[in-house]
């Protein structure tokens, strides 16, 4: 009869170095004001394994939150998400509102489906949201697009 050892998910992620796994940063930080659209961009560095051809990253959002639905068609529209690799990996990404465990179940999944992220190669996401209706998408970016 096996048995298995149970490790806190704290200490899992705490033991974890950036190094090996790779790190995540978002901007812009700070306060925002309640009801605002902003445009964010989370850049994932890839840490010593890097991403292999067919791996993937989930970005995960809580259910009980007040924002909308990424969307990966349209532009024009709010919510709009690009993501792209700074070596030029082709990248494809899709929402699944149940691609997680909850309460932390809905899911952007970006894969890697041709080419690779060596250490040091980055993912760039942009979710890209309208400030008020009939305005531009608010596209001043901190990262490299």
């Amino acid at each position: 009869m096996s048995s298995t050892a149970s490790v806190p998910v704290s200490n899992l992620v705490e033991n974890i170095s950036p190094d090996i796994v790779g790190s995540v940063t978002i901007s812009p930080t700070g306060a925002f004001e309640a009801g605002s659209f902003e445009t964010f961009v989370l850049e994932y560095t890839a840490g010593y394994h890097g991403i292999d051809d067919s791996g993937s990253l989930k970005v995960v959002f809580r259910f009980a939150g007040d924002q909308t639905r990424p969307q990966l068609d349209d532009p024009a529209r709010p919510n709009y998400v690009t993501v792209k690799a700074s070596n030029n990996a082709v990248l494809e990404a899709r929402y699944d509102p149940k691609g997680n465990v909850r309460p932390w179940d809905r899911c952007l999944y970006i894969k890697v489906v041709h080419g690779f992220l060596e250490e040091g190669d980055h993912h760039y996401l942009r979710r890209s949201l309208r400030r008020l209706a009939g305005h531009a998408p608010a596209d001043i970016l901190r990262g490299h697009f």
